[in-house]
This record gives structure tokens, sequence and C-alpha cells, in this order.
């Protein structure tokens, strides 16, 4: 079971490898999360818009990168730490891979007890926190997250019957790819169909190897584009197997086409 699809798992699905039962109703109650996109050089409005929350006596996560070496991470996220700070004094606390579990607990537990306000932290809260109150999730240098975990993020904020947001804060010099992404994560909240357009941007992987990117080179089709074909393909698929005795000339047929690559012109390849 997945709330958060991934590329990968999503392409086992297209290509009949496993099955699924898609839920897309929320729980009774639950708003759609608003996403909204800034750059660096808007952080100060950003503030205000904390401070705005802060008068309705509601929480606030801010969300920084694993990135390189935990020291280097923890730098970057004391740094935030100490600009949110000096603007909202004690209402922030941080956490993150290298605080024990004690102290981890502390501040987890004073963030439920809203003694804390704003939570400065990394992924370590991306699963299994359930803070009604929290209602603006941001997510800073964004664009070095998967979009899988910034919606596993995002769906931290849904928690409650209040209307929840995230800010996506991205750097200035953001490549076409990166700007596709983010607006995938602007239009939608549907986990399924995150995935399915991350899917069409980055690609699979290579499926009989170590690739977690990238399109496996097809010989006939492209099948994120012809997928309505891919259910007929299962469905004879399964036919041959179930009656390979009288379809052996066709099943070994097909394997040569599958294999040898060499006599078979790969129509799709640049």
């Amino acid at each position: 079971m997945s709330a958060t699809p991934i590329p990968r798992s999503l392409s086992f699905v297209m290509y009949g490898e496993i099955s699924i039962s898609n839920i897309k109703s929320k729980p009774q109650g639950r708003k759609e999360v608003i996403t909204s996109l800034i750059n660096k050089n808007q952080i100060e409005t950003l503030i205000e818009g904390i401070e705005r929350k802060l008068i309705k006596n509601e929480q606030i996560f801010w969300i920084l990168p694993t990135i390189g070496t935990l020291d280097s991470e923890e730098q970057t996220l004391i740094t935030r730490y100490e600009y949110l700070r000096k603007r909202f004094k004690n209402k922030v606390g941080f956490i993150h891979g290298k605080v024990n579990k004690e102290d981890a607990e502390r501040v987890m537990q004073d963030f439920k007890d809203q003694k804390i306000m704003i939570l400065v932290s990394t992924t370590v809260i991306e699963v299994g926190i359930n803070i009604p109150n929290a209602t603006l999730m941001i997510i800073e240098n964004v664009e070095r997250f998967g979009l899988a975990q910034i919606h596993q993020l995002r769906g931290r904020v849904t928690r409650g019957n209040l209307q929840s947001n995230c800010v996506l804060i991205y750097n200035q010099n953001l490549s076409e790819l990166s700007k596709q992404r983010l607006l995938i994560l602007k239009k939608s909240s549907d986990g399924f169909e995150i995935a399915e357009k991350d899917l069409y941007l980055r690609g699979a992987g290579d499926f009989f190897g170590t690739n977690q990117t990238g399109f496996p080179s097809w010989k006939f089709f492209r099948p994120h584009e012809d997928h309505s074909l891919l259910n007929s393909v299962r469905e004879n698929s399964e036919y041959l197997i179930k009656n390979y005795r009288e379809n052996i000339d066709k099943i070994e047929f097909l394997q040569k086409i599958f294999y040898q690559e060499k006599n078979f012109k790969n129509f799709y390849s640049v």
C-alpha cells in the first residue's frame, strides 16, 4: 500500500506486472492543500505569511534537503533555524538525523503540545507524524527533492480540517526539467497522477539492471505513449503462456525479437 507511488513502481503497474486498487477519495473533512512556488528572494514575503499563521495559532514545518555530509546538512538547517529564531524567538525548534533520540522525542512532543510553533527539520518527519494543527509546509531548495518525497512531505499538513498550504522555495537558475517538475506539484495533489507525470519526464530506469531513471530502449513502440496497447499485450501474453504447447512457434519468434537486437531495428532509437 502506498499513498505516494514512485515512477518505477508505477511502471510495473503500467506493464501489468502488478495489479492495483486506486483509492482517490480523501478522508472526510480534509481540504485540498494549496501549493505555491517562490524563489529565495521572496522569503521575506513568506515570513509575513508565517506571522499571519501564528496569529491564528497554526503551526509550520520548514524542511531542508538531506544532502552532502551530516555536518553540512546540520549547518544548513542550523543557519535557517537561527534566522527564524531571531524573528520568532522561542517559538522555533529544530530536529534532524543527528539529534539523539531523547532530544528528538522532546522536540516533537513540544511541537505537538504547541510549545514550539515552527519546526525546522530535515526529512526525518516525512512519515509517521500527525500534527492536525500544522497547516503550512515550507520546503526549501525544493529542486533537490524527488516529486514523490515532496508529495509525501506535503501530506504532513493535510491532517486536520483547516485549510493547509505548501510553499516550495526554489533557487533562481532552474533547468527547464526542474520547472516542469515543480509545476506538476503545483497543479496536482493526486499522488498517482504525480508519479505518472514524473515517469514520463525522467523514466523508470532499467527493468533488467540498476538504473533508477531513464527510458528502456523498446523496439516497436513507446509504452508511455502507447499504453492503451498494454492491456491487450498482457492478455495475449498470458494466453500464450497458459497454452504454451499450442503456441510454441509464436513464443519462440517473440523471444527472438526480444533477444536478438542486432537482427531487429529499434525504430525509436536516437
